[in-house]
């Protein structure tokens, strides 16, 4: 069983290196990857947010990013920076896969083509964005989109439902920036730990 799940996890490993890009995604927002709590806290004290609270290894803020009202996650693994996640406000009256639109938009003019558009409804009869909303919502399809670069680091753009208040009626539009030799690192130690326990 081990040995099973290891080669599979050695053989995944080449697939996450297929790039839409072929530069580099040196960090977010301006921010290298690896700096310290303190470097980013540092550095975000110019940018249009507010510090919320540092709650184990994650930074919260909230504030404007793409000219957008967001909530922004900076996660950190040993006090080094990995990856940053947006999760935008939703417009009254604006349907969340017209955000979607319009961010995939911007980020395919930054970065090209992404590597993975996933535009799925189990529906057929989905014409407008509301319509879209409502299927997502239904659990009846999916949204996102993944730009990797060479480096192996990506950017994943998707609709996912908010379940922060227990409640998963409400669509909101994410956004990831990450880092992957951290995250690889982070794999790596939950294998270890996970092999020791068996």
């Amino acid at each position: 069983m081990k040995k099973h799940f290891l080669i599979f996890f050695v053989l995944l490993l080449p697939c996450l290196g297929f790039c839409s890009d072929s530069s580099k995604l040196n960090g977010f927002w301006g921010v290298k990857w690896q700096l310290s709590k303190g470097q980013v806290i540092n550095a975000f004290s110019t940018k249009p947010v507010h510090f919320i609270k540092a709650q184990n290894d994650i930074l919260y803020y909230t504030g404007t990013f793409a000219q957008k009202n967001a909530d922004i996650r900076l996660k950190f693994d040993q006090n080094r920076f990995y990856s940053a996640g947006v999760i935008f406000e939703n417009q009254s009256g604006v349907a969340v896969t017209k955000l979607y639109k319009g961010l995939l938009e911007d980020l395919t003019q930054k970065y090209g083509e992404p590597a993975e558009n996933i535009a799925l409804y189990l529906t057929d009869d989905i014409i407008t964005f509301d319509a879209c909303d409502k299927a997502l919502i239904e659990n009846k399809g999916e949204l996102y989109s993944v730009w990797q670069f060479e480096d192996g680091n990506f950017i994943k753009l998707a609709v996912l439902k908010d379940q922060t208040d227990g409640k998963t009626s409400d669509l909101r539009c994410c956004l990831v920036y990450h880092y992957a030799p951290i995250e690889k690192e982070i794999r790596r130690r939950k294998i270890r730990t996970y092999l020791d326990d068996l």
